[in-house]
């Protein structure tokens, strides 16, 4: 039953890419003259940004990064670079400094010569430098070099940016995740209660191992390491850290071959940063608030502080004043300062630092599937606002998805 709900998903997914493409295809031939060749186009709500990610699908055309660029109507010329392996999907980036619809077109270019592949597993433009470990896959190192600001925290017991893997073991199964845990964690449990659960464990962590050394390959849009890693519980990922040219930007892409779990299970991607004693905010409708504060600019008194759903990104300050914008793109439920489900208390706390993304969570049994398989693909952004307003940093994090080909 799973499969074939999967398989529907899936293909209702595929449909209403092809309904949106149709709709955004209509609008266009509407909205723009004709013209004697395809262009790219895309469109910017917001003027004055600098630039900004563009990422779009080839479509009918035949495009050969090393030996083709995007020019627009100022005659600019702008590389692209594929960013799937797989698929024909790619990524510029772009000043898009007036509001409305921007065209470009493909151009020939001499071919280059592709970048050579290493295994350094140290990165660094302008703004950053990080530095890969390729045991965990995650960051030993992620410096903003115009803050002077190292943002990842060595002496956690999580590499920065790692995937966690949870199954509940307990005999209890969800229920193991659910009120009778929270009656006992809250210390209102009564004996019969208390003795159901008892004192086995709940939950059995799974870390990849990374059998491949890492690879720095490099590009006209970014730089990136890329390191493999597998586990039986977990499938098997590839993990992409990426540095942009044009833009003061990392990037965290895992591309996760998910295997089936016959337990409930969660996965957490942990993000342990150097700001303990600073200050977390999170964007919710349309504004930032305080986790655990429930003084004026908090969280309500009484509302759950185990996870939260971001809009768009994490604000973090730390003591020293510096910033730093993390974006879950696509996993925005998020756990503060421990990775523990069973976390029921809702007093004030201070955020020690810990950020954990919960890509794939099974513990609720209402309209969701008892376990999960295939591609998943998550990205994290994280953005240096140094000096930019935190909406326009914004702007420029956030990536853009092109209208299409016309």
């Amino acid at each position: 039953m799973n499969a074939y709900q999967g398989a529907v998903k899936a293909v209702t997914f595929h449909r209403a890419e092809l309904f949106l493409d149709e709709a955004i295809g209509a609008a266009l031939r509407a909205l723009v003259p004709p013209s004697d060749e395809t262009r790219l186009y895309s469109h910017a709500t917001q003027a004055g940004l600098s630039s900004r990610t563009v990422h779009f699908s080839a479509g009918d055309m035949q495009l050969d990064p090393t030996a083709q660029q995007l020019v627009g109507a100022d005659g600019v010329a702008v590389p692209f670079q594929r960013e799937h392996p797989d698929l024909p999907e790619y990524i510029t980036t772009l000043a898009l400094s007036e509001v409305g619809i921007h065209a470009l077109v493909v151009r020939a270019i001499p071919p280059m010569v592709a970048s050579s592949t290493t295994s350094l597993p140290v990165l660094e433009t302008n703004a950053w430098q990080i530095a890969l470990d390729p045991q965990t896959g995650g960051l030993s190192r992620l410096y903003d070099k115009r803050t002077g600001r190292e943002w990842n925290d060595p002496l956690s017991a999580y590499a920065f940016g790692q995937l966690i893997h949870e199954a509940v073991i307990h005999p209890l199964g969800r229920e193991a995740t659910h009120n009778t845990a929270r009656f006992v964690a809250l210390d209102i449990a009564q004996d019969e209660l208390r003795a159901r659960m008892g004192d086995t464990a709940v939950f059995a962590h799974t870390r990849l191992t990374f059998d491949h050394a890492p690879q720095q390959l490099g590009g006209p849009v970014f730089d990136e390491l890329v390191v493999q890693g597998s586990a039986a519980a977990i499938g098997r990922v590839s993990a992409h850290w990426r540095l942009y040219h044009q833009l003061p930007l990392v990037e965290l892409v895992l591309a996760w071959d998910k295997v089936w779990s016959d337990l409930p299970e969660a996965a957490y991607v942990v993000f342990p940063f150097a700001a303990a004693g600073g200050r977390l905010e999170l964007e919710t409708s349309g504004g930032f608030f305080q986790p655990g504060s429930h003084a004026v600019g908090g969280q309500l008194p009484g509302t759950c502080s185990t996870y939260y759903t971001i809009q768009r990104a994490a604000r973090i300050t730390a003591e020293s004043d510096a910033q730093l914008l993390w974006l879950p793109i696509d996993a925005p439920l998020v756990m503060t300062n421990a990775v523990h489900y069973n976390r029921w208390e809702t007093e004030p706390y201070r955020w020690n630092g810990l950020l954990a993304s919960m890509p794939v969570n099974h513990y609720w049994h209402t309209n969701f599937a008892t376990s999960q398989r295939g591609h998943i693909r998550l990205r994290y952004r994280f953005f240096s606002p140094h000096g930019l307003h935190t909406e326009e940093a914004l702007q420029m994090a956030m990536p853009v998805e092109a209208l299409g080909w016309r």
